[in-house]
Formats: C-alpha cells, sequence, structure tokens
C-alpha cells in the first residue's frame, strides 16, 4: 500500500505540473534581464555593438521530479542595422524548448522578430534617449510521450502492480498539438545619462491565442502573457553602480513579481572587465491562493570585453521551500556581442 501511495502522489504532482504549464505559465527565467528578446521583443538591437548572441539555460524541480527535472533552453541572435542617423533597425531570431517530467512534456517555439530603435533626443558622449518597438512572428508545438505514464486501466487491483510497455491513450487524445502561429510585440522607452540610467518596456505574448488542445478536434486557447519591465542604473562612484530591475508578468489567472537589484563593479573605470551580483525576490498568485513569497533569486554575472558570463539560484521559499528543501532552479546564461561599424552607436543602460 506504501508503494501505491507513493506513485499515486507521484503521478498526481507530475499531472499538476502539466494541468499547471498547460492552462496559465509559459516557461520563464530568473535572469529575466539576460533574456531580453524573450523578455520583450522591443530589446532587440539595444546594445552597444553591431551582432548579439545569448544563450540560457535554466533547470528546475529536481528535488519533485528527480531525474526528469523541468529544462529550458532558449538562444536568440539579433543584427542591428544603422538606418540613418541615430536610428537603428534590429531583426532577431529566437528558439526555446522545455521539456521535464516523466511524460517528457515539452513546449518548442521558434520565432523572428524586426525592432526600429528611434533615437529620440541626447547629446555627445554617454546621453541619449531612444524609443523601441518591436514585433515577433513564431510558431511553436506541445508534446509528450505517454510510455512512461500508467492509467487505472494498467493497474492490476489485486497485486497492485501496475503495467509496463507502450501506452495507448484514450480515443480521441494525440501525443502533439498541431503546429501554431505565435505572435508578440513590445515597446520599450531607454534613458541613459552619465550618472544614471532608465529602462521601462511593456510585451504581450501570444496575441493570438493559439489552440494548444490535445485532443483531436477540440480547442484549449494559450492565454496570452503580458509582461512590464522596469530597471536601470545609478552611478555611486566611477566604478560602482546600483542597478535595481523589477518584471511583472500576469498569465491568465497567474500573476508573478520578481524584483530587487545588483551592485556592478569595474576594477577599472573604462576597464574590459567587470562584476555584479544581486539578490531578487519573486512573489505569486495563483487562483485562489492569494499572493505568496515564492523564492530568493541570489545571482551574479562576470563580464570581460563582449563575453558575459551569468549564473543564478532560486531559493524556495515558505511551504513550497519545505516541500522542495528549499531546491529551485539553477540558470546560466551566456552573452557575446561584437562591435560596429557605424560612427554611431546605441547608448544603452545596463539591466
Amino acid at each position: 500500500m506504501r508503494i501505491w501511495t507513493s506513485r499515486l502522489a507521484g503521478l498526481a504532482v507530475i499531472l499538476l505540473s502539466i494541468t499547471g504549464v498547460i492552462q496559465a505559465q509559459d516557461p520563464v527565467f530568473s535572469q529575466y534581464t539576460a533574456s531580453p528578446v524573450y523578455t520583450n521583443p522591443a530589446l532587440a538591437g539595444l546594445f552597444d555593438g553591431e551582432i548579439r548572441l545569448t544563450a540560457n539555460y535554466r533547470d528546475q524541480w529536481p528535488t519533485v521530479l528527480g531525474s526528469d527535472p523541468i529544462q529550458t533552453y532558449a538562444a536568440s541572435g539579433e543584427l542591428r542595422y544603422n538606418v540613418g542617423g541615430r536610428d537603428y533597425l534590429a531583426v532577431a531570431v529566437n528558439m526555446l524548448h522545455d521539456q521535464g517530467g516523466e511524460s517528457e512534456y515539452s513546449i518548442t517555439r521558434a520565432g523572428f522578430g524586426v525592432t526600429m530603435q528611434k533615437y529620440l533626443d541626447g547629446g555627445r558622449g554617454r546621453d541619449a534617449t531612444y524609443l523601441g518597438f518591436g514585433a515577433r512572428v513564431g510558431y511553436g508545438q506541445h508534446s509528450f510521450d505517454p510510455n512512461n505514464l500508467w492509467f487505472s486501466s494498467g493497474i492490476d487491483t489485486t497485486s497492485l502492480v501496475i503495467e509496463q510497455g507502450p501506452r495507448a491513450l484514450p480515443v480521441g487524445f494525440v501525443t502533439s498539438t498541431k503546429s501554431y502561429l505565435d505572435v508578440a510585440g513590445g515597446i520599450n522607452l531607454a534613458i541613459v545619462r552619465r550618472d544614471y540610467s532608465f529602462n521601462v518596456g511593456i510585451a504581450a505574448h501570444h496575441l493570438n491565442q493559439p489552440n494548444t488542445s490535445f485532443l483531436f478536434n477540440s480547442e484549449e486557447l494559450l492565454k496570452p502573457r503580458y509582461s512590464a519591465l522596469i530597471g536601470g542604473e545609478y552611478l555611486i562612484q566611477d566604478n560602482l553602480r546600483l542597478m535595481p530591475s523589477a518584471i511583472y508578468e500576469i498569465q491568465g489567472q497567474v500573476s508573478r513579481i520578481t524584483a530587487g537589484g545588483g551592485l556592478y563593479y569595474q576594477p577599472e573605470q573604462g576597464g574590459d572587465a567587470g562584476f555584479r551580483i544581486g539578490l531578487y525576490g519573486r512573489t505569486a498568485n495563483q487562483f485562489e491562493s492569494g499572493i505568496y513569497m515564492q523564492s530568493l533569486i541570489v545571482s551574479g554575472q562576470i563580464e570581460f570585453k563582449r563575453t558575459t558570463i551569468g549564473m543564478s539560484y532560486d531559493i524556495n521559499t515558505g511551504q513550497l521551500g519545505r516541500a522542495t528543501d528549499s531546491r529551485g532552479a539553477f540558470e546560466l546564461s551566456l552573452s557575446w556581442t561584437r562591435a560596429g561599424k557605424s560612427r554611431y552607436k546605441v547608448v544603452c543602460p545596463k539591466m
């Protein structure tokens, strides 16, 4: 009976995880400023250089899902063109794959975006103000593997032995959704001055509400995800900056706020190397459970020339922390930029 109870509890956790993904939430990154194209299409092209390549990896829920944690991979590439004066046009491609659980439930998406970074005002040196408009069109598909799952029809009620082997789904179910069109857009305002910078933007994802149903001739619309990002930096000393930021996201009945800040230190003013450490908190609100503190996030980044490597860890808190031994998610990020050839450059805030 203990084996039966354990397996039943494990299945409940997996089904709840899958249901939450289908009904409510997209994959998210704690290092949201290190995945700019995924966070807001209008952030494409807002960097000092001609090309930017970004990669992200997230490993979540190892204590709940054991050897099948939820793993998220993302990558993007941006190419920025000068279109006259200090205005820029950027094109971006991005890909994302998210998979986890015994069912190997996965989300795969790829998209192509175009962004205009419009120069508004500023002067020589660091002063500049840019308004960005971005849109992205892509495709997506969800799938799962039923062979590692078990159903009531496969249980011997006398011995409580679960039948092993390939699983036949009930009539009407499919293992992969139809490929769907995915539309997103956003705007962003970046104000940069010598002693401070300010960045604020809003984005909307899945504007066309694609169908992600696993039932034949049925409909399960993917809810739009809306987000608002605000951040900036403040010069404390010539080589030390305070960098606060926050992002608010809402999708269906689920909302989430991640906020905090970091300290950025550059040993030599204008040098090639820099270091950043940060602390953030995430609150969430799901259905009737109200707002609760979900996790604390510790992060760090190392910059050398035009390469940035970042790491972060989510420390689960409250009831979630007790259920998971406080082990949430581990993330890695990598970004590389190539210098531009234009005599003008985008003067952009660090985030």
